[in-house]
């Protein structure tokens, strides 16, 4: 019998979609013309710290991201801090800019945004692309980003990293206890 988390579209850890689910979800909004979605790559820097602690605020940033990235924005986990986020259709540089700043508003409120550094990269996408081209697109701007000591990059980039592997990452499994099933998110506001 396969384990319970194998079967399920949802990372028990953050909350998030994993990436069977993502491409199901992002199926459903297959449209007939090709229209721009905007892609996110988000990767979590996190300071020296336990991996209780890295666990915890692993958790609230999956919590956090559906709080900044509402419906109908597809969430899901590509590696152990990595989120790959899809929003059906265009978000200009002022709605992108927003939503991100509402993020580190709220990562800033939880007090987790000093034991971290994040790097995001964006662009867009025609709806008909594969999930496997939209990761390789946005992956370029997120490690463009990387590479060149910037929070964020919006736009496509065409150079290839072949110096780390590629995202989707493997995901370090852990043990659910009672202890993560029971855990407390924050107001938000």
């Amino acid at each position: 019998m396969k384990h319970r988390a194998e079967n399920s579209k949802i990372d028990a850890l953050t909350r998030t979609l994993n990436i069977v689910a993502v491409k199901k979800e992002i199926a459903k909004y297959g449209k007939a013309d090709a229209t721009q979605d905007t892609l996110f790559l988000l990767h979590h820097h996190f300071t020296k710290m336990a991996f209780t602690k890295v666990k915890e605020d692993l958790r609230l940033c999956g919590f956090l991201l559906h709080a900044a990235f509402p419906y109908p924005t597809c969430i899901a986990r590509v590696g152990n801090a990595t989120f790959f986020l899809y929003h059906p259709g265009y978000l200009d540089k002022e709605q992108v800019l927003s939503k991100l700043q509402y993020y580190e508003h709220l990562l800033n409120k939880n007090q987790i945004y000093k034991d971290m550094q994040v790097t995001c990269g964006v662009c867009y996408t025609d709806s008909k692309s594969s999930f496997e081209e939209m990761l390789e697109k946005v992956e370029g701007s997120m490690r463009y980003a990387r590479a060149h000591d910037l929070h964020l990059y919006i736009g496509e980039v065409s150079e290839r990293y072949e110096d780390t592997k590629p995202y989707p990452h493997e995901i370090t499994p852990f043990k659910i206890s009672q202890k993560d099933v029971d855990a407390f998110f924050p107001y938000l506001t």
